[in-house]
């Protein structure tokens, strides 16, 4: 059975990463996985916590510091090192086909889980039931950026599918969890 379901991660990863190629959509890609292209839409988003939220924007932070601390050190320094799941682009001589990667992205040598699909859904998870009240779009936007991210990792060569999702169920559940911790910090803050 885990055999079974290797072979379709494979396949499926073989589709994505041959199949849609085009110049356009390798540097789309690309951008995609840069986390310092986001950096703007990062400080925009900690600019509008402190118009909403005010004195409370610390503890917000501080959740948020966690949970990318929390869901980078358990993808990376604990199940990665568990594991040991090569990635594609080191496996290329037993796939069978060339792995195309973007030039210049490097590629070590464990990938499940994937540390952009745990932090990416991890912060989509936490700032999606954050602003949930204030706009139910916030969570699906949030949602679809995460995914736009984790796919860029599968295309890219560098992530398995599984990988991506493996590192989405662990960013989400620790996005709630924190969020969930945030709650109960706020709520004693007000009382």
């Amino acid at each position: 059975m885990v055999e079974t379901v290797i072979q379709w991660d494979r396949q499926l990863f073989k589709w994505v990463n041959q199949s849609l190629y085009s110049d356009a959509m390798d540097v789309l890609m690309h951008y995609l996985s840069e986390r310092l292209i986001w950096l703007p839409i990062y400080v925009a988003v900690i600019f509008y916590l402190f118009y909403i939220f005010s004195e409370k924007v610390w503890w917000i932070l501080l959740a948020v510091a966690m949970l990318v601390a929390s869901t980078d050190v358990v993808s990376s320094h604990v199940i990665k090192k568990s594991v040991q799941r090569y990635r594609p682009c080191q496996e290329k001589a037993s796939l069978g086909f060339v792995v195309r990667q973007y030039p210049g992205d490097g590629c070590s040598e464990y990938g499940f889980v994937s540390s952009h699909a745990s932090n990416s859904f991890g912060l989509a998870v936490f700032f999606g039931l954050l602003f949930f009240d204030k706009n139910k779009w916030w969570l699906w936007g949030s949602l679809l950026w995460a995914s736009l991210i984790g796919f860029s990792r599968i295309y890219l060569g560098v992530h398995y599918p599984l990988d991506v999702i493996g590192g989405a169920i662990l960013g989400a559940s620790f996005g709630y969890i924190w969020w969930r911790f945030l709650g109960v910090k706020l709520k004693n803050v007000e009382a």
